[in-house]
């Protein structure tokens, strides 16, 4: 990237700290496009709350959000409200079961202005560089596939690409992520 480009739209910096009760987190879009700060309590084994608060600089409003997270013998439920703005919410769910050591499912709904939902696999296949396929399909006719490998323990680069099928439009390119997900 030259001196003179602007950073794209879609690069996200994170940045998670993860106590043994808790955890908060820290995300920049673009630069500066958008800034959200999010933390998570536990209350009890298996169930925490929280909470996020999300700065966009050209919107008057600033979305507050509140979760209720499950965990519960490999199967995670997740619940939360969003307040977009002045009589604007958004409600989501998500269900993630862990069908075996290597095989995940999930699935999205959400319901505000507009309803979306979504369903995707991940599984992890026993090798030597640990590689990994994930792949999603929405309701917006969209699907996702990524396919990626571990350099290092926490550090993965791979291949991923998306079709809009509505749009007629397709992405493809290559991913770097660190961490464990």
């Amino acid at each position: 990237m030259s001196p003179n480009e602007r950073i794209p739209d879609n690069f996200v910096t994170k940045l998670d700290v993860a106590g043994s009760d808790y955890t908060l987190a820290l995300e920049a879009t673009g630069l500066g496009d958008s800034v959200q700060i999010s933390y998570l309590q536990k209350l009890l084994p298996g169930f925490s709350l929280g909470a996020q608060y999300v700065f966009v600089p050209s919107y008057l409003m600033t979305p507050v959000n509140v979760a209720a997270h499950y965990k519960w013998k490999g199967t995670i439920l997740t619940l939360s409200a969003t307040r977009m703005g002045p009589k604007q919410y958004q409600v989501s769910t998500n269900y993630a079961r862990k069908v075996d050591k290597n095989f995940t499912v999930a699935a999205e709904l959400n319901m505000g202005q507009r309803m979306s939902s979504s369903v995707g696999v991940k599984y992890d296949f026993k090798n030597e560089t640990k590689s990994r396929y994930q792949a999603s399909f929405d309701s917006e006719l969209t699907s996702s596939v990524a396919y990626s490998e571990e350099l290092i323990p926490g550090v993965r680069v791979g291949y991923c690409g998306s079709i809009a099928h509505s749009k007629n439009e397709a992405m493809f390119g290559m991913q770097f992520s660190t961490g464990e997900a």
